[in-house]
């Protein structure tokens, strides 16, 4: 009897390790209708156009299609293609699916990407292209061979490096050319809208017009990304952080340049039914507008916080300063339809620092600065220029005593626009 059970065992061990890449190879079918699935949006669709499967590999052809009528319009007149077709390989492994995908009918897009999914349903990605060289109707674009790597859990949980040593886009009126692209980020799309950081390096930008008479240089660019949502998934909080080491003109240089944008407390469930309504902005009906118009009411009624953390311009005769911080309270149900009420209940902070020497530079920026002292509305404090003030019942409040509406100021800024 022990020998009939070692015998039944062995042979269901058998079975099992046989049937086994069948098993995989179905495991690999879902993934795949599953990763079309996600793709289809009102901008574009997927669908499987063959899945042949095999016992121990399979062969799949994707296609991916841009089905937003306006958007595709613009992709043909600029001579962008509108559909891709994807031939992938597909290896059923024994802890694992292995996947190697490629254009078919774009050999001039000579990209190839690798993936392994574990049974879990994790992935781990590779994009690899060679040089690429696409001539459009009236453009070009050039790349070095580059790479995107990382993985993707059945959380939605995201990690990728990206590194691009060159790319370069021409047409009739300019070119850009760009070095040493970087970029990494980890994070996951929550209720519509990035969670997590990113950051993005570019070690040099040269753009020029056709004629080469004017010229614009910036080294070491960077932009960094920061978002959460707080412990109760309520509210959500972004930061922007934008940098250039150096901008070289013909008419000047910029030493430097960093801006550091934020905004918090925004309402996570307002945010996420704005994010699905626009999603599809090209066809609104005017159930969408009404129901964009509810969020942006919510939205305004929870109360947020914004502010420039920092605007530092870095010139040869000095550097210019400036901050604002601004928060509106909750509790202002419908004000969203009128932005000068908003104004009235905003609280803060403004300031601001410009050198004698910058604006003795600038004959234009010299001009300004006086009217605000002759206003009141800035002071000077040795070799600088400095306002700071305080938002309070909708008036910029100066040290002096002065007081000026928002309203006032925004519609000034309205008319110069």
């Amino acid at each position: 009897m022990n020998q009939l059970k070692k015998i039944a065992a062995v042979g269901g061990a058998v079975c099992l390790v046989a049937s086994w890449p069948l098993v995989v190879g179905q495991i690999a079918q879902s993934v795949f209708n599953d990763n079309i699935a996600t793709i289809n949006n009102r901008l574009v669709s997927g669908k499987i156009l063959t899945y042949d499967r095999g016992y121990f590999s399979s062969h799949v052809e994707t296609e991916i299609q841009v089905i937003d009528p306006g958007l595709k319009e613009q992709m043909q007149d600029d001579g962008f293609p509108t559909s891709w077709v994807f031939s992938t390989e597909v290896k059923h492994g024994l802890f694992s699916i292995d996947a190697m995908t490629r254009l078919k009918d774009h050999q001039d897009i000579p990209v190839q990407i690798t993936t392994r999914t574990q049974l879990n349903g994790n992935t781990q990605f590779e994009m690899d292209s060679q040089v690429i060289h696409y001539q459009g109707n009236a453009w070009s674009l050039s790349l070095t061979p580059a790479s995107l790597s990382g993985s993707v859990t059945t959380l939605g949980e995201v990690d990728y490096q990206l590194d691009m040593p060159s790319v370069q886009f021409s047409d009739t009126d300019f070119q850009v050319k760009l070095d040493n692209i970087r970029g990494n980020g980890q994070g996951k799309k929550e209720k519509g809208f990035w969670v997590g950081s990113q950051t993005l390096q570019v070690e040099k930008a040269e753009m020029s017009d056709s004629a080469d008479l004017e010229q614009f240089t910036l080294e070491k660019v960077g932009y960094q990304n920061t978002s959460s949502l707080d412990a109760n998934r309520e509210r959500y909080d972004t930061r922007q952080q934008f940098n250039i080491a150096n901008i070289s003109a013909q008419d000047g240089v910029i030493e430097h340049l960093n801006v550091i944008f934020s905004m918090g407390q925004l309402d996570a469930d307002s945010l996420a039914e704005i994010a699905r309504v626009v999603e599809h902005y090209t066809e609104m009906s005017q159930e969408d507008t009404q129901d964009l118009q509810k969020a942006l009411d919510q939205l305004v009624s929870k109360g947020f916080s914004m502010s420039l953390e920092q605007l530092d311009i870095g010139l040869p005769q000095g550097q210019i300063e400036s901050k604002v911080d601004l928060k509106l309270p909750e509790a202002t149900e419908g004000m969203a339809q009128d932005p000068f009420a908003i104004v009235k209940k905003l609280t803060g902070h403004v300031e601001s620092h410009v050198p004698r020497t910058v604006a003795e530079a600038f004959p234009v920026l010299r001009q300004g600065v006086d009217e605000l002292v002759a206003m009141e509305m800035m002071k000077e404090s040795g070799d600088v220029y400095q306002m700071d003030a305080v938002v309070k019942d909708g008036n910029l409040v100066f040290d002096s005593g002065k007081e000026v509406p928002l309203t006032v100021l925004l519609m000034s800024l309205m008319m110069k626009m």
